[in-house]
């Protein structure tokens, strides 16, 4: 199997690049530069230089490739319009690309997100038929918009769309400042208030995207990806907590003050042109009850089973960050 990887320099997508050099894929990456892929150029892996936006450059790899896993992404912006661009504009114009010259064999993944569904605070959490949940940030706008051009060839190639929950795990930068704070001695929580998450290992992502990937059942549909269970912000914070320092004391940040925190990073984003982790786009998912998602279908369809705990993946996670120098 030939398989096309975008993002794959990123979190999830490194991840991704490493297993699948496990299995024995033939692999072709889409890189902006040789220079943020020098982790991958020790393997045998086919880098390509360019940018979806530019068809030229990957036109030849999407005639042979079998499958084409599209993980690439903006998850952080110092405007809306830059969300839209990199997650939508870019989908559509690879879409184009693989129905003008993909095999008909060829299979596209699309790692979409959880916000691309919208919030939900209530247990079993949200699920692929729910209809009164939608996107409340750009960056989730964007995705589930994406989704939509996805779908569009659902009836001429094999598609599936992923929506993972929140992914911790090596190589993670945006959960990266939790870690670090925590090991200094302060949990942050965001508001006097419970906060139930969904959480993913991401080895237990990447299952799923193969397996997504190897099953004709998975065909034309989406699907959520968590790990099966709810936790609330302190039980994520308190399990840190418990493997980087245990004497850590919780730091309950109003709402009004994560706020302000968002607007400012707006303004040293524009200044620094470095989108920043806290932003308006960023506050308005943060302001929500909760995040959870439900992930009964692709279990009961697929037969996923997550094998990752919240506490192996956090001592795993903690082990490479501290190997990496993170922490």
């Amino acid at each position: 199997m030939h398989a096309f990887v975008t993002g794959a320099t990123g979190f999830i997508g490194s991840n991704l690049v490493n297993e699948l050099v496990g299995r024995n894929y033939s692999i072709s990456c889409l890189v902006r530069s040789h220079t943020k892929a020098i982790h991958l150029q020790n393997k045998d892996i086919e880098l390509i230089t360019g940018d979806l936006n530019d068809p030229d450059a990957y036109r030849e790899q999407i005639k042979k490739t079998d499958i084409v896993f599209h993980v690439a992404g903006v998850v952080r912006a110092t405007q809306k319009t830059d969300y839209f661009n990199g997650n939508l504009e870019t989908t559509r114009q690879l879409v184009h690309t693989i129905s003008q010259h993909a095999p008909s064999h060829q299979k596209l993944i699309y790692i979409s997100s959880q916000a691309a569904g919208g919030p939900c605070a209530q247990e079993p959490g949200v699920t692929e038929s729910t209809q009164d949940s939608l996107p409340v940030s750009a960056y989730g706008q964007s995705k589930h918009d994406a989704e939509q051009v996805v779908l569009s060839i659902a009836e001429k190639n094999p598609i599936v769309i992923l929506r993972p929950s929140i992914v911790f795990g090596p190589q993670d930068h945006g959960m990266k400042p939790l870690f670090k704070t925590t090991s200094y001695g302060i949990m942050i929580k965001n508001g006097f208030r419970d906060f139930p998450v969904s959480l993913l290992y991401v080895d237990d992502l990447i299952e799923a995207i193969l397996l997504a990937a190897k099953s004709k059942k998975a065909n034309g549909k989406t699907f959520y990806v968590t790990d099966g269970n709810s936790y609330t912000w302190d039980t994520l914070i308190n399990t840190i907590a418990t493997h980087t320092n245990p004497r850590a004391i919780t730091l309950t940040l109003p709402l009004p003050i994560i706020w302000i925190a968002c607007q400012m990073g707006s303004q040293l984003g524009r200044i620094f042109k470095k989108p920043q982790d806290l932003n308006p786009d960023k506050w308005l998912e943060i302001k929500q009850k909760g995040w959870l998602c439900n992930s009964s279908r692709i279990q009961d369809e697929l037969g996923f089973r997550p094998r990752w705990t919240l506490e192996k993946g956090i001592k795993k996670t903690i082990a490479w960050y501290r190997k990496a120098g993170w922490l």
